[in-house]
């Protein structure tokens, strides 16, 4: 099994990585990799694949990639954006996965923008998001998203589409989604009861913010209290 992470540009720092890293690795024995054009600071137990200067594809555009039959993984692979935050283990919902196919997060419980009449609105017109996906990387069908892309039309899509979610979706790439159990947005949908949730994205939110720091060390020491009344 592949776990793989991309960092492009300056937006994360190497320690955004690591962490992410760290906050895995305790709950699986897999292979660690990391898309990036700069490896500096990164942890030397995992893997680095440099992101090519041709094509010159900058933030989100460059996951894409990753769907390239070419590309140096085989197998299942677990894509996760390095805005989010572990705070149990993933793996049992992640791992329910259908490896044939391409599994996404459902973002439909994040945002109100179901229309009266069932219709998405403008803005918010995808039902799914790239922040955990899972796919077989010798998957064929896979790898069609990657050659629909990279072709004449590439530039064109580059100016439509503002990510790989509209491109996926619009393009008309099938795909499933994960139980909304898996993960919850910051942003959209944090509520009290959030504590079954076994990941928190900071989608929309920039991560780096000190307030974003304070929380996610705050809900790590309740749960660890949380853990020393239970005896877990």
């Amino acid at each position: 099994m592949n776990i793989i992470f991309v960092k492009w540009g300056t937006k994360y720092p190497s320690e955004d990585v690591n962490i992410l890293y760290s906050s895995l690795k305790k709950y699986c024995d897999y292979d660690f990799y990391c898309y990036t054009d700069d490896s500096t600071g990164i942890d030397s137990n995992i893997n680095i694949i440099d992101i090519p200067s041709k094509p010159a594809l900058k933030v989100w555009w460059n996951k894409l990639p990753m769907f390239n039959k070419d590309f140096p993984l085989h197998g299942k692979t677990i894509f996760f954006d390095l805005d989010v935050y572990i705070r149990h283990n993933p793996f049992p919902l992640i791992e329910t996965s259908d490896w044939s196919k391409l599994t996404l997060i459902d973002c439909r419980p994040w945002k109100d923008i179901i229309n009266t009449d069932g219709n998405y609105s403008t803005r918010y017109d995808v039902t799914m998001n790239s922040t955990v996906i899972t796919w077989d990387a010798d998957n064929p069908e896979i790898h069609k998203m990657w050659d629909h892309f990279n072709g004449s039309q590439k530039d064109y899509f580059l100016r439509k589409y503002k990510g790989i979610d509209r491109f996926i979706q619009h393009e008309g790439f099938s795909y499933e989604l994960f139980s909304t159990e898996l993960i919850q947005s910051y942003k959209y949908q944090l509520e009290d009861d959030y504590m079954n949730n076994p990941i928190v994205t900071f989608e929309e939110v920039d991560y780096g913010r000190s307030d974003i720091k304070t929380w996610i060390e705050d809900d790590k020491e309740n749960l660890r209290r949380k853990h020393a009344v239970s005896g877990s």
